[in-house]
């Protein structure tokens, strides 16, 4: 891992697919460009590093990278949104990165759209109760 204070470039690379699921998560940092996205600045603040990463890990293409690498220094997913709604992350490509949602719910909760599979995302649905349905668009 490296230093929280350490400053990287942030850039989109050439496999994406312009799904836009990284601009919906850090707006003020990432913008369309054409059919595709790109950085309009770099992060400039704790709170701007932490959206470039959300956007890193929703990206379904793992299009959005960090020069030197590293790993994010916290789990940002999932992530809650609205009370026992939680955004997923880890898009799939397969839904053309589509967000996908676990709601907790007393009847039985549910998982709308399918993230990539990620064992802490199954780890955290398991802890909560489990899935009863899955919907999806």
């Amino acid at each position: 891992m490296t230093e929280p204070d350490e400053r990287h470039e942030w850039r989109v690379d050439d496999r994406c697919i312009g799904c836009g699921a990284s601009v919906s998560v850090a707006p003020e940092l990432i913008v369309w460009n054409g059919d595709r996205v790109r950085f309009a600045r770099q992060p400039s603040s704790a709170a701007e590093e932490d959206a470039a990463w959300r956007a890193a890990l929703v990206c379904p293409t793992g299009s959005i990278k960090r020069s030197g690498g590293g790993s994010p220094l916290k789990a940002y997913f999932p992530e809650e949104i609205a009370h026992g709604v939680f955004r997923c992350g880890f898009n799939a490509r397969a839904s053309y990165g589509a967000h996908s949602y676990f709601v907790r719910r007393s009847e039985g909760n549910l998982l709308i759209d399918s993230p990539r599979y990620i064992r802490r995302l199954e780890s955290f649905f398991e802890k909560h109760g489990g899935i009863a349905a899955v919907l999806s668009s």
